[in-house]
């Protein structure tokens, strides 16, 4: 078979665990024959072996930073680069972190580009699980609540999962609502050295006691060093590099150390080849996590011989068997972690060498790379597929709703846009809303005598949002898509969402890409990329669409939804969270369709920007909540934060007076990447930019404005 992997993290290169996984399935699987490929962004491609090709996924070096998606940008080039192999693949396979097969995943769901190829998931720790069990959600910013979005986007639109562990796979199964059943349980493959045998050990206290991983909160380590101030007369070594995952973002270890007891030491960070040097001398290895998947710390120490005491809260409760191949802890107690070692363990010491060989039976079982390559074997052969049959849309009319008051400039790009629709049965509502330019009748009059599929509405002048309305209440089609005057529509952008609607049901609406361009030179500003709608930050930024989205008609009809017509902006945002209150879900399409001009008198600068704190207020008001205690604590928050949480939206609106920043920006994302310190400076200046900035609108805003 022709099998593809894609990671970010190649173990010798970059990463962890991640990186261990694919450099030993890609081991396995060509040891077995098959031809299998890498695709990655990883330096130093010579490295990588094992792989028949690796093929280098090289950044643009643009609009990553303040946009806060870099892993859309990211999945949009692996979905690139895959399709521009040329390969016909068997089997793809994506890690769930980050989400690099956000883009493949839809466009093989959707449109099949991988024609039958098995594209799946593989679970390995999921951003929303790694910051629940560290504990960190309260600081999850902008950034990293959109990862999660994409990655549980990914995994609810992708077919088929994979799974080391019954425990990871429940646990993301109940989250997102999905059948556990559907999932495979595949363990990770491992070429293990050969166990070194225990020696005799008479008491506890002759043994140094070994912790190897990285000090994060969901490893149990801090659990672990209360337990041992319990136990004073007992060594422990922690061997792993720090986080900045105390409860304030800083060190971890930092953290701990104030609070250890003498008998614990800190060893740091040690290359992989040092740390298991280092367990291969001690007896007992303890990694009582809190949760977590497959470790490969797990892996290696029981491969070794070694004694593990693991969490039983994940899926070291499967790796081993409790006082036959290694012990099982609460990670979440230290004093259940004290009794496993002083009763349990300490009552076994003479079995300490049997309990070392089971484990280094038991885990050779399931690392075996042979059993590894049948199960992607076996996988492949159920789950592959004929190619689906195309859903027939040909016949479902389409009704383009144009709202016009006085775009004189731009109203015929976006009616040619809309009658070069590939799609061919459509109809064309313009919407004159009561426009005060005296020739609007003889300009949409022409529109309509030039095409019998143009009607043209006239209304009194009530705002976008009426016009909007008036054409929803027009409409005959089975579908409706809303095309402002100054935007333009891709010519296949009806046919495609009209195929992802007749071919997945369950969607009651489906938003584009869009590329934004400058009003005067006419270059790309930048690709907005619609976020799926999440109710936990839907308050903090609008990306969950452009007004440019297709809807089924029968979405406003059988739940009697209008677009709100007393906000002056926002109003796509208010309906995004009246689709969310009636339980419609929606899709983001994977291409670029639609095209957003850029204006610096636009109703967004013009209205949106001066009464943004307002407009929130509405928003939560009359669509976000219908609770009064929530209401008027989200009403006190926009009060006194609002202003500070537009501010990337701001950034978006403000991106095309200087464009070429973004690269700049982008450059010292990446280096901040690699010099935490760096990091740190920058958040602080932005923190003093950011109450400069709100300083200075807040006064700008007190100015009396010109009509």
């Amino acid at each position: 078979m022709r099998i593809g992997f894609v990671s970010r993290e190649v173990a010798g290169v970059r990463g962890g665990g991640i990186g261990t996984y694919v450099a030993e399935a890609g081991r396995a699987l060509s040891d077995g024959g098959h031809e299998v490929w890498l695709f990655t962004e990883a330096p130093c491609p010579e490295r990588m072996t094992g792989f028949a090709r690796v093929v280098t996924i090289a950044g643009d070096g643009t609009g990553e930073f303040l946009f806060g998606e870099p892993h859309y940008a990211y999945a949009d080039r692996v979905h690139h680069a895959i399709r521009s192999s040329g390969v016909a693949f068997d089997y793809l396979e994506f890690a769930d972190y980050q989400a690099e097969g956000l883009i493949a995943v839809r466009e093989h769901e959707w449109f099949d580009a991988f024609g039958d190829a098995v594209v799946a998931v593989t679970l390995h720790s999921p951003t929303h699980e790694c910051y629940d069990a560290n504990e960190q959600l309260h600081r999850a910013d902008q950034v990293v609540l959109e990862t999660i979005a994409f990655e549980d986007a990914m995994l609810r639109e992708a077919t088929w999962w994979n799974a080391p562990s019954e425990a990871l796979r429940d646990r993301v199964c109940a989250r997102l609502g999905r059948d556990p059943r559907s999932v495979e349980i595949i363990r990770y493959p491992m070429q293990l050295p050969e166990p070194a045998p225990l020696p005799a050990v008479k008491s506890l206290e002759e043994l140094e006691f070994v912790y190897f991983g990285r000090i994060e909160p969901r490893k149990g380590v801090g659990e672990l060093i209360e337990a041992f101030g319990r136990m004073p007369e007992l060594k422990l070594r922690l061997i792993g590099g720090d986080t900045d995952l105390s409860p304030y973002g800083k060190s971890y270890r930092a953290w701990l150390e104030r609070r250890a007891p003498a008998n614990v030491t800190f060893a740091g960070a040690m290359s992989r080849e040092d740390a298991l040097d280092a367990l291969g001398r001690a007896p007992v290895c303890i990694l009582p996590s809190r949760f977590e998947n497959w470790p490969n710390a797990c892996i290696e120490a029981m491969g070794l011989g070694r004694v593990v005491l693991g969490g039983r809260d994940g899926g070291m409760a499967e790796m081993i068997e409790h006082g036959v191949s290694g012990f099982l802890v609460d990670g979440t107690d230290p004093s259940d972690i004290e009794r496993v070692v002083r009763t349990e363990l300490g009552a076994r010491l003479e079995d300490l060498p049997s309990i070392g060989v089971a484990a280094a039976d038991r885990i050779r079982q399931y690392s075996d790379p042979e059993r590894y390559r049948r199960a992607i074997e076996e996988s492949v052969a159920t789950r592959r597929r004929a190619k689906r049959p195309a859903p027939s849309a040909r016949d479902a009319l389409v009704s383009i709703v144009i709202p016009f008051y006085k775009d004189r400039a731009t109203i015929e790009a976006a009616v040619r846009s809309a009658r070069g629709q590939s799609h061919e049965r459509i109809e064309i509502l313009i919407v004159d809303d009561g426009s005060p330019l005296p020739d609007a009748g003889e300009i949409l009059d022409g529109f309509a005598r030039a095409d019998d599929r143009i009607r043209v509405l006239r209304k009194p002048n009530g705002g976008l949002s009426s016009a909007r309305n008036h054409g929803i209440d027009q409409a005959r089609g089975h579908y409706v898509v809303f095309l402002d005057a100054d935007n333009v529509l891709r010519p296949e952008y009806v046919a495609c969402a009209v195929h992802v609607l007749e071919s997945r049901r369950e969607f009651g609406f489906v938003v584009p890409r869009a590329r934004f361009f400058d009003e005067d030179s006419g270059d790309e500003v930048g690709i907005y990329n619609p976020l799926p709608f999440v109710r936990g930050f839907a308050l903090m930024i609008n990306r969950f669409g452009d007004a440019g989205a297709c809807f089924r008609r029968s979405v406003f009809t059988d739940h009697e939804l209008r677009y709100d017509e007393l906000l002056i902006s926002f109003e796509d945002w208010a309906l995004w969270m009246d689709l969310d209150r009636v339980g419609v879900r929606g899709a983001a399409v994977p291409r670029v369709l639609y095209d957003y001009r850029m204006r610096r008198d636009s109703m967004m600068q013009e209205d949106a920007w001066p009464n943004f704190r307002a407009l929130v207020g509405l928003l939560i008001g009359r669509h976000f909540t219908t609770d009064p205690a929530e209401r008027q604590l989200l009403w006190t928050l926009n009060q006194t934060w609002g202003r500070d949480a537009a501010l990337w939206e701001i950034a978006r609106a403000e991106k095309g007076r200087w464009p070429a920043r973004y690269v700049v920006v982008d450059k010292l994302h990446g280096a901040t990447k690699k010099i935490p310190a760096l990091g740190r400076l920058i958040d602080a200046f932005g923190a003093r930019l950011r109450r400069a900035f709100n300083r200075a609108r807040t006064d700008a805003s007190r100015r009396p404005r010109r009509d």
